[in-house]
């Protein structure tokens, strides 16, 4: 998937589903989105994130939303863990 198609999935998914269900209660953290299955990881960093991320889905693009925060981040660079 490109890194466009990425982030238009994964913020969509935020918006329809996780939103509802992280804020406010994890505002400030950073959630790692996996849109074509739907799954989700949670980190104090984005970093942490995408590791809690990659130790599940290890060869999947992520898109990165800080929760409760309109700013969002997608990447397809691998964090090594």
């Amino acid at each position: 998937m490109i890194l466009e198609e990425v982030a238009k999935a994964g913020q969509e998914l935020y918006n329809s589903k996780l939103k509802e269900m992280l804020e406010p209660e994890s505002n400030g953290r950073f959630v790692a989105i996996e849109s074509a299955t739907g799954n989700y990881f949670i980190g104090g960093t984005i970093v942490e994130a995408l590791e809690n991320a990659e130790v599940k889905l290890p060869n999947a693009d992520f898109h990165v939303v800080r929760v409760g925060s309109p700013a969002a981040v997608s990447f397809n660079h691998k964090v090594k863990v």
